[in-house]
């Protein structure tokens, strides 16, 4: 957290942070003890209730920041409550250290505890706070010597070791400070923390450092909580095998909800006996951020720890029973507040500060969020037209986008119009390619009165003989393909056909330095592939949702690799099929039965009913298996003739062309099998991926709106939930026809009736009419 923090506001706020972690949690720990001494019937001694009181005045509003982050709550709320929460940690376990030495005094143990006078009480806790505060410190000079030295920027262990760094340099000072000087861990920590922050720029890859420490975080909050919970039920459960039986009985719930109530009071008394100085000093205060503040005391990990280490301490080192159910008592409490903060304050702290009126302004907001949603929509339509000058998805049927995706069910004429011209301005001449509309146009059909002409709503089923190829092989693979020679590999005796160089390979006296140049460019050839999936995972092409596609197409290059050291050539299509069928299609099958039964007994039942068939779904992966495969050789050869091939000054001429016949006869051999499929079947798979493919990037436009700040994590959260309904609506559809769709024969009159031999050829014309 203090490495995290806005600094400036936090050096704005220090005042207001130091009443808010000092004198307020000492009045804080003497009040809780006062209701642990007077009103509790336990027999608790006054060191005791006071150790009490420290481990319940430090607060963890873990729950509550992840919510002012996520409402876009102002910066003066969120620095009050974090900067409290981060002093009055360090304050809380210095008071607790000071009155939990008193209390093991008590147990007349020789070497445990110390007796304690006022005096000594405040020179510990000055020499605790200010030595723990001055080793913090020490221990940030030495960090931020590590990350000045740690600067090569672009080499990726060095960007480790500086993350490795802060994880030693963090515990080396903790442990110096707790365990070898006697001081605050915790303060030193947060020392740590603040003046670190000042090195933030010499940090090299920030999101690696931010990514392992929430990683951090979250595990180590998890594991507390989980452990912490699983002892206090050992306490609250009366189990008749529980050492510690007997405990919490039903008066003890009832205490625990009077204390509750007094820790909540106490709480709202000491914010607002301090205001009248706290809304006059720093970056000041008012009525309602000091409701929401008081509301917002939630405990957590640190009193868990704390009342934990108490209780081992006082069942390792006596077995009177009397202090045994003592700290057990107090253990109970402070895990059944820590409970009750958490359900009670931590679930409804939403609702107050919206009635508090501490989010956005709503109306001016909601102005704004149209805005970024036409911003969105528009990004969305430029992926929608670019993707529509691919090749392989010439026939997606717009009924089947339309009814998936929600941003084109509004879809004009003049929009589609204005993404069309916006793609032709941004796309180089050279390189620009018209969108295939044939099979979008029809859909914006108008009748007499200008209006658009209603679906009808039924749809009709494609006639197999009027269907086209769902994929024309001529136009997915390659333009050298049609015109080569087809050369399968055949490597299942490990052999291989014979490329044009190859029949020199008989002689015996044959290059050792020619094969030497197959294998570098056949193992560039497949980083080049293994790129060309990550880029497809990056564009939203391959993702979890399509089974085991990713894995089946990397783990055939892992397979080939070693083949490729041997001097074999380019096969990854029938390895791929291998690993398909001897491994992807087994898993697919367990999976999906398993899915299956548990959509049906969990999910909704109306889309368990009509799930796509098993079949269908293995027919899917197959299909969108090629796709990414030619795709992925495409993008590979591109990159590869780039390199090598137009490079006229090129030791590896010959070898060159040969690795380009062995890629363009894979692809060759995957779209030839892709031709034997149903291509009713093979359409619909496609469209649906198309849509799958727009889902997926508006989803990372989404995401990229909100790391640059534009939305929060709450409302980027809502329409990411509305993203992801839609692709899981998208993988259960059971049509074959969707609301609207329009037969071949409807589609080709509609051209036939404008007189366009190839609509492609007259986008723009087309969409003007």
């Amino acid at each position: 957290d203090a490495f995290g923090m806005n600094v400036h506001l936090f050096e704005s706020s220090l005042l207001q942070s130091l009443i808010f972690a000092f004198p307020m949690v000492l009045a804080g720990t003497v009040l809780v003890a006062l209701v642990g001494f007077y009103v509790f019937p336990y027999g608790w001694s006054f060191s005791l209730a006071m150790t009490f009181g420290s481990i319940l005045a430090a607060t963890d509003p873990v729950a509550v920041s992840a919510l002012l982050n996520e409402v876009g709550a102002p910066p003066r709320l969120k620095i009050h409550i974090s900067g409290e929460s981060m002093l009055n940690d360090g304050s809380a376990v210095v008071f607790f250290s000071i009155f939990s030495a008193l209390f093991l005094s008590e147990l007349g143990i020789n070497g445990l505890g110390e007796q304690i006078d006022v005096g000594e009480g405040f020179a510990l806790f000055f020499r605790m706070s200010l030595g723990g505060a001055l080793i913090g410190v020490a221990g940030a000079l030495v960090l931020l010597i590590f990350l000045y030295f740690l600067n090569r920027r672009l080499i990726r262990e060095e960007n480790v070791l500086q993350v490795a760094a802060t994880v030693t340099v963090a515990y080396l000072t903790f442990y110096v400070a707790e365990i070898v000087c006697g001081t605050s861990g915790i303060i030193s920590t947060l020392c740590l923390g603040w003046i670190a922050k000042y090195g933030e720029t010499m940090i090299n890859d920030k999101e690696l450092m931010e990514s392992f420490w929430s990683l951090v975080e979250h595990l180590l909050n998890t594991l507390l909580f989980t452990l912490g919970g699983a002892a206090w039920g050992t306490i609250i459960a009366n189990s008749e095998n529980n050492q510690r039986r007997g405990h919490f009985s039903a008066v003890d719930w009832g205490y625990l909800i009077l204390l509750f109530v007094f820790v909540n009071a106490i709480r709202f008394f000491l914010f607002f006996s301090f205001y009248p100085i706290t809304s006059r000093i720093g970056l000041k205060t008012n009525i309602r951020e000091t409701v929401f503040i008081s509301y917002a005391g939630l405990r957590g990990a640190v009193g868990i720890s704390l009342a934990i280490a108490l209780d081992n301490e006082v069942w390792r080192v006596t077995e009177v029973e009397e202090f045994r159910q003592y700290t057990s008592k107090l253990y109970g409490m402070v895990g059944g507040i820590t409970f009750l903060t958490l359900c009670v304050n931590g679930s409804s702290s939403g609702p107050i500060l919206k009635a508090l009126g501490l989010t956005r302004a709503p109306e001016v907001r909601k102005k704004v969020l149209k805005m970024y949603e036409h911003s969105m929509r528009k990004r969305l339509l430029d992926d929608f037209v670019y993707m529509l000058t691919l090749e392989r998805f010439k026939y997606v049927d717009f009924a089947i986008l339309r009814h998936h995706v929600a941003i084109l069910q509004d879809l004009t004429l003049a929009d589609l119009n204005l993404a069309v011209q916006e793609n032709k301005e941004i796309t180089p001449p050279s390189l620009y390619k018209q969108p295939y509309l044939e099979n979008v146009l029809p859909y914006f059909e108008k009748n007499e009165e200008g209006k658009q002409e209603p679906d009808d709503g039924q749809g009709v089923q494609y006639i197999s003989a009027d269907v086209e190829p769902a994929i024309n092989i001529s136009t997915v693979a390659p333009h050298s393909i049609i015109h080569c020679k087809k050369e399968v590999i055949d490597d299942s005796n490990g052999k291989s056909s014979k490329t044009p160089d190859q029949g020199k390979s008989k002689n015996a006296h044959h290059h050792h330095s020619a094969n030497c140049r197959f294998i570098a460019l056949r193992k560039v050839f497949v980083e080049l592939l293994r790129a060309a999936y990550s880029r497809q995972v990056d564009r939203g092409e391959l993702d979890g949702r399509l089974g085991f596609v990713e894995y089946q197409l990397l783990q055939s290059l892992d397979i080939i690799e070693p083949r490729i050291e041997k001097g074999k050539p380019l096969n990854d299509w029938k390895v791929s099929q291998i690993v398909s069928h001897d491994v992807t299609n087994y898993v697919n099958s367990t999976y999906k039965n398993v899915a299956l039964h548990l959509t049906r007994c969990f999910c909704r039942r109306d889309l368990a009913k009509v799930r796509p068939s098993l079949e269908f779904e293995i027919l899917t992966e197959k299909v969108i298996t090629i796709l990414s495969f030619a795709e992925a050789h495409r993008l590979a050869q591109e990159k590869f003739k780039d390199q090598f091939c137009d490079n006229y000054a090129s030791e590896f001429l010959v070898q060159e062309e040969i690795v380009m016949k062995e890629s363009e006869a894979e692809v060759k051999i995957a779209l030839d099998e892709l031709r034997e499929y149903d291509q009713e079947d093979v359409r619909i798979i496609v469209s649906h991926y198309f849509c799958r493919i727009l889902l997926n990037k508006n989803a990372r436009t989404i995401e990229k709106f909100k790391h640059s700040g534009l939305l929060s994590e709450l409302e980027a959260s809502e329409y990411i939930n509305q993203v992801e309904n839609s692709l899981v609506l998208l993988l259960e559809c059971p049509m074959r026809v969707h609301p609207g769709e329009k037969t071949f024969e409807s589609k080709r009159h509609w051209h036939a009736s404008r007189n366009f031999e190839n609509p492609v050829v007259n986008n723009n014309e087309i969409v003007k009419q």
